[in-house]
């Protein structure tokens, strides 16, 4: 998958407090904005499974399209910020990235969430020689247009789902998506996964884990300071993220509506 150029329309800031910040810059959101609508529809279905939906049961794009994203607010809410993520994270952190599984494809319907893990990258740095410098990036997100509770953090709900992947739900997702990439066929993604799983025949590689959450920018602050809990044994790499979108409820509405006429 081709990054898109999303951090161009956003400001960092890297706090003391190990949370990394990215605000989407107020003159930039309209161009952000028409740049999700094609890349987060053709990961519900790709451009070639459209099309042959509507070449062989006489049936149009936008109904097609329908049937494939998700149309509870909730659920639209959470993916939106799934989906920014699976773009966002390898676009700083892992550019090269060759293996990002598509999962929200492989739902069993449109309303109900993908499993495992939210996002799951594979990055070998050299396809010919599997080394220790290899990485996998886990990314757990959360999303919130609304205001929180008084005590509520979503990015405290980010860090507690990170340590559940640390726990056991990284090697679950593993397994997942092995059965998802052997049902597609997809021997070259079958082989690039097994550098990641087949500890017999190659080395360790690194870990990633990201807390994530992409709230509306007038919430950001009170998300950051109710963080109660820091995970205290993941030994691997970890990292807080924090996107900051003014009037996040309107931005996640119009993709979907958006994603309609693509």
């Amino acid at each position: 998958m081709q990054n898109i150029d999303i951090l161009s329309h956003f400001s960092e800031v890297a706090r003391t407090d190990r949370i990394t910040v990215y605000t989407l810059n107020d003159a930039e959101r309209a161009t952000f904005m028409a740049k999700l609508p094609v890349p987060f529809r053709v990961m519900y279905l790709s451009e070639e499974d459209l099309q042959w939906r509507v070449d062989n049961l006489s049936t149009v794009r936008g109904d097609e399209i329908a049937d494939k994203i998700p149309s509870d607010p909730v659920l639209k809410s959470a993916e939106f910020g799934e989906l920014l993520a699976y773009f966002l994270v390898p676009e700083r952190y892992a550019p090269t990235c060759r293996l990002r599984p598509p999962k929200w494809r492989w739902k069993e319907a449109k309303n109900i969430p993908a499993h495992f893990t939210d996002v799951v990258f594979f990055h070998q740095i050299d396809e010919n020689d599997p080394a220790a410098e290899d990485f996998v990036i886990s990314v757990e997100t959360k999303a919130r247009a609304s205001m929180p509770g008084p005590t509520e953090s979503s990015l405290q709900k980010a860090i507690n789902d990170v340590e559940k992947d640390f726990n056991s739900r990284l090697a679950e997702s593993f397994f997942h998506l092995k059965t998802k990439y052997k049902d597609e066929k997809d021997l070259d993604a079958l082989k690039k996964l097994s550098r990641f799983m087949d500890a017999a025949r190659f080395p360790e590689y690194l870990k990633h884990f990201k807390a994530l959450a992409i709230v509306d920018d007038q919430y950001g602050d009170h998300h950051i300071e109710k963080i109660t809990q820091w995970p205290l044994y993941i030994k691997d790499s970890f990292e807080v993220i924090l996107i900051r979108v003014a009037r996040l409820r309107d931005g996640y509405e119009e993709t979907y509506l958006s994603m309609l006429a693509t």
